[in-house]
């Protein structure tokens, strides 16, 4: 079975703000949004939680795409680039594109849904309609991934592919939200599916 992978560029400014650190632990089902303003890539990887099995009945949405988005901001800093400041928008476009895929059945930067049928369409939906943006989408399975083991699976499949390494490391977008979302797979119920969205871009 080969992984599927897919990026979309769309049009342009830059400037990137550093994350602060935390030492502090968080439990499964407590990571929000606003944890974002107290870790860095460093700190987050460092958490106990991200290293426990997921449990397809009880999965944490918010917990795996912040490990998306630190280990892509990892990738960041050892390009020696700024680390993405992270956007509940572009978070509220990935999640949502990623359970349009994984709920209707496509996997596609064109969606079903004609309401958000492209990415710009999905982006000024949350508000963003201007600058450079981008998209990166993957169809990934593992039989029994961590939090960690299956962000790291995305990532890697992604830095594999020229097309979405080229936007994960621009250094013109400044802003990234990730989302993914599990599904079954008739006949490989052995392992765990999601489809997952990366969105960028330089303006908010």
């Amino acid at each position: 079975m080969i992984h599927r992978l897919l990026f979309l560029v769309s049009a342009s400014c830059l400037l990137i703000l550093a994350m602060p650190t935390a030492s502090s632990q968080v439990s499964l089902h407590e990571w929000t949004p606003a944890h974002c303003d107290r870790f860095d890539a460093e700190s987050f990887l460092a958490l106990d939680v991200i290293q426990e099995k997921i449990n397809a009945t009880d999965f944490d949405i918010d917990l795996l795409a912040a490990t998306l988005f630190y280990l892509t901001n990892q990738e960041r800093e050892r390009a020696n680039l700024s680390p993405f400041e992270f956007s509940d928008q572009l978070f509220e476009a990935a999640l949502g594109h990623s359970q349009d895929m994984s709920r209707m059945h496509f996997y596609s930067h064109v969606s079903v849904h004609p309401p958000k049928k492209t990415m710009s369409m999905r982006l000024a939906l949350v508000g963003i309609d201007g600058g450079y943006r981008a998209e990166n989408i993957y169809d990934f399975f593992q039989e029994a991934p961590t939090y960690y083991s299956l962000g790291e699976g995305l990532v890697q499949g992604w830095m594999e592919s020229p097309g979405h390494r080229a936007n994960i490391l621009n250094p013109k977008l400044r802003y990234l939200g990730c989302g993914a979302f599990p599904y079954r797979n008739p006949g490989w119920e052995d392992y765990f599916w999601v489809k997952a969205t990366q969105n960028f871009c330089s303006d908010l």
